[in-house]
């Protein structure tokens, strides 16, 4: 960069942020723009505390209530990511509590279908359970929910196989129990509010009316 600004005084060092004024023979002095003027807001400092507004950073930590659904309801909907596995199909996705696809992985894909022998063996099994665990760590899902009430067939080689791909992936099948927080039902007197503020609604208190 300093071998350019000798031939051409128009280019500026990007690193450098003080003017300077260049004296090139042959040329009048030329004065430089001074990066730092052409930064707005110069002067105001990064807050280092900020407000995350993505709903997986909640589910991660275990803070997010999960949807519990009924008692004796099956399938299960307690949980925030849960895994699918079709060995017959040899097919695996990540479904979200809501029950959105969240990611899927399958043996016949062009990539990992031109370096298999079968698409439907223990070995097709096994590089499906990395295939999905390497796009599951990529989105930032270290823990699932797996049904094991409805697993019928708990001695089969490609399910065993596939578990154990995602165990060597760092890839848990059980999710964090939820965080409980201790509250007291009741009215909070103590509570900040302004005269003439609209009422807001909470959910550890019902305020009485004067008909009640």
């Amino acid at each position: 960069m300093s071998f350019l600004r000798n031939i051409s005084p128009a280019v500026l060092d990007t690193t450098v942020f003080s003017c300077k004024i260049l004296n090139v023979p042959g040329l009048r002095s030329i004065h430089t723009a001074c990066r730092c003027e052409s930064i707005p807001n110069r002067d105001i400092k990064i807050n280092p505390l900020f407000l995350n507004r993505n709903p997986r950073a909640l589910e991660h930590k275990g803070i997010a209530p999960k949807i519990k659904g009924w008692k004796f309801q099956s399938p299960r909907k307690d949980f925030y990511h849960k895994l699918v596995y079709d060995k017959s199909r040899m097919y695996a996705c990540v479904v979200h509590g809501s029950g959105k696809l969240v990611l899927e992985a399958s043996s016949t894909e062009p990539a990992l279908l031109r370096y298999l022998y079968s698409t439907k063996d223990v070995s097709a099994s096994y590089n499906l359970g990395i295939l999905l665990a390497r796009r599951m760590l990529e989105a930032g899902i270290t823990d699932v929910f797996y049904d094991h009430d409805l697993d019928t067939d708990l001695n089969s080689e490609k399910k065993s196989a596939f578990f154990k791909a995602l165990e060597e992936n760092a890839i848990k099948l059980s999710e964090p129990d939820v965080v409980k927080f201790e509250s007291e039902p009741g009215i909070d007197y103590e509570g900040y509010s302004r005269l003439g503020e609209k009422p807001v609604y909470r959910h550890d208190y019902q305020k009485l009316t004067r008909d009640e």
